[in-house]
């Protein structure tokens, strides 16, 4: 096992799998938070930074495409930058012109919950 890839995923596992709950427990602060970043693109601008800078240095750490769990460090990586960038130049698109629903908020929450959940996994139980 890559040393780098266990200590992306001993950070990155634990801060998924919290944002995954704030996702599915906190959906009025979320929407609340949406609509005031609808209304200041700086904060969304801070936020598209932060997820190129935070992707790049993952990506920096652990670059790569081989078929096992670590792959899911890369991917995690490439995603990030990938956000920030698509955040960073086009922020009146990141939204969308509607408010996602119950359902659609659940299933943000679901997503990092579960990717955490499984970079946790495999950093701290995977020999």
């Amino acid at each position: 096992m890559h040393e780098s890839a266990v200590m992306i995923a001993k950070i990155m596992g634990p801060f998924l799998v919290i944002v995954g709950l704030w996702f599915l427990f906190c959906q009025d602060l979320l929407t609340k938070l949406r609509l005031s970043s609808e209304k200041n693109f700086g904060i969304l601008y801070v936020a598209a930074v932060i997820n190129v800078l935070i992707g790049l240095t993952i990506v920096a750490f652990y670059n790569v495409w081989a078929l096992n769990w670590a792959i899911t460090v890369t991917v995690l990586g490439w995603f990030a930058v990938v956000r920030g960038i698509y955040m960073m130049f086009f922020p009146g698109k990141f939204f969308g012109t509607k408010q996602p629903g119950g359902l659609v908020l659940k299933v943000y929450g679901l997503l990092p919950l579960i990717w955490g959940a499984l970079l946790l996994v495999v950093a701290f139980y995977k020999k």
